[in-house]
């Protein structure tokens, strides 16, 4: 039972959950996330470390995520997109952030602005270049890879790591980085931290591997001064695996597994918070990305035709 206003006056009717978004939709064409956006939940999080992060290429703020969950302080970010840097804004509000093509930043400035240690740099550079669908986009488009100026954006992250000269450094990527060029993009990287007091470590690891629903392999390059970095025993494998090594790990999760307790939408939904639709029977991921709310919220849609349905 909702109450609406139906030509001008209050009345009670029963609305199913699709009549009540065709009212919105009506009513509210132009959604406002902000205006809409619920209130920040606690993300559980380790006790804060006392080290502070400065994320470069920092999207919406995936790996700031990430750290400041393991207890880190997110205290400076560069993102040059206005759209992910204002959610980088909104979820760290403590952050300095800067929304700037990096190249057109002074470094020292910034060191000075964010006015504190900083103990790690994370990032990832523009992959475009890099990976498989943008290579290919380019080569029809005609364009040579090796004059495209993102392929060089590695440069500047070496160069935000050896002026603020972090504890540690986090580069992550796309494999095509070090096969780019017969791999001498690569080298080059790994050649500029020699004779510093860097030990680095690389591995491509497969998200999956780690319980994520999604095969997605990304390169990762780990910098620290005080010690090489060991990177973590994967914790899931495919369940058709019969190895005996493997057993004490869970299986992959799966696309099932993340989505099948999400409330049923349609074209053009505008109802910004909606119940899950099943509460029983979760997975242990369900559990854990809920994080103790029984909501989900801003279920926007666009029209989208019959493929995109089906899928």
């Amino acid at each position: 039972e909702v109450e609406v206003l139906v030509n001008g006056s209050e009345t009670k009717e029963d609305l199913t959950i699709f009549d009540l978004n065709q009212l919105v939709s009506r009513r509210n064409s132009h959604y406002n996330f902000s205006a809409q956006a619920p209130k920040q939940r606690k993300n559980k999080v380790q006790k804060k470390n006392g080290l502070n992060v400065l994320d470069l290429y920092s999207g919406a703020g995936g790996l700031s995520c990430g750290f400041s969950q393991a207890g880190f302080s997110i205290s400076g970010s560069v993102e040059l997109n206005k759209i992910y840097s204002k959610t980088h804004d909104y979820n760290f509000p403590s952050s300095k952030s800067l929304n700037k093509n990096i190249s057109d930043i002074k470094i020292n400035d910034f060191k000075n602005l964010i006015g504190e240690k900083i103990h790690v740099i994370i990032g990832g550079p523009p992959c475009q270049t890099f990976s498989s669908l943008g290579k290919g986009k380019l080569k029809s488009l005609g364009k040579n890879v090796l004059k495209d100026i993102r392929t060089f954006e590695y440069q500047n992250f070496i160069s935000y790591v050896k002026t603020f000269n972090p504890d540690a450094f986090l580069m992550e990527n796309v494999p095509g980085f070090m096969t780019q060029n017969q791999g001498r993009i690569f080298e080059d990287f790994i050649q500029q931290f020699e004779g510093t007091d860097y030990k680095l470590s690389y591995k491509i690891i497969s998200t999956a591997d780690y319980g994520v629903p999604q095969f997605r392999k990304r390169l990762f390059v780990i910098g620290i001064k005080s010690d090489t970095f060991q990177f973590p025993h994967t914790t899931h494998t495919d369940k058709n695996n019969s190895n005996l090594f493997n057993e004490h790990k869970a299986h992959y999760v799966s696309v099932k597994d993340s989505l099948s307790d999400l409330p049923d939408i349609n074209d053009n939904w505008r109802i910004s918070k909606m119940p899950y639709k099943q509460n029983n029977q979760l997975s242990d991921y369900q559990r854990r990305i809920r994080n103790g709310s029984n909501f989900v919220y801003n279920n926007i849609c666009r029209l989208s035709n019959d493929d995109a349905k089906e899928m």
